[in-house]
């Protein structure tokens, strides 16, 4: 059942075992392989991935992405985990303009205030302040802007202005 799993892998997280809930997931996989559907294949997936990023084992998370990736719908929050994956595999500038790229097209699939806040931090980590503030205004525009989260990308934006102002 994928509520079950679903439920069972984010206990896990929560309750910071991450590991102990991918062994757990690995070993149903390779049980139920046969019974693995395309409707269930991406769920599941995300879920494997949400537990390799919390292993901070986000190189796999990728790969495992990339091994996979043709024939599945792609929702927001496949493109999400993609970007966060990417963005903490590599510290190259190429790379995390390619987690920014899937970071925004979840943001345009379906504006959840993770996805645009993702974006953000992407954008002042490589010192893109003008990208930063032009996805701050979209996120405005979207309705996103009573989250916590818009509140702490207004605050993290303004702290990367003052700093390189102060350079």
């Amino acid at each position: 059942d994928l509520n079950w799993i679903r439920f069972v892998i984010e206990q896990s997280i929560q309750a910071a075992l991450p590991r102990s809930g991918l062994s757990w997931l690995d070993k149903i996989l390779l049980e139920a392989k046969s019974n693995v559907t395309r409707d269930t294949a991406e769920p599941v997936l995300m879920l494997r991935v949400r537990l390799l990023l919390a292993n901070g084992r986000a190189a796999e998370a990728v790969n495992d992405m990339n091994k996979i990736e043709r024939g599945l719908s792609r929702s927001a929050q496949w493109h999400h985990l993609r970007g966060l994956a990417m963005f903490q595999a590599s510290e190259s500038k190429a790379k995390r303009l390619q987690a920014a790229k899937e970071l925004q097209t979840a943001t345009n699939k379906g504006p959840q205030s993770s996805s645009p806040f993702a974006l953000i931090v992407v954008f002042l980590e490589i010192k893109d302040t003008k990208r930063a503030e032009a996805t701050l205004a979209y996120w405005n525009r979207m309705k996103g802007n009573d989250s916590f989260l818009f509140s702490l990308a207004q605050g993290l934006n303004q702290y990367s202005k003052d700093v390189n102002t102060v350079k």
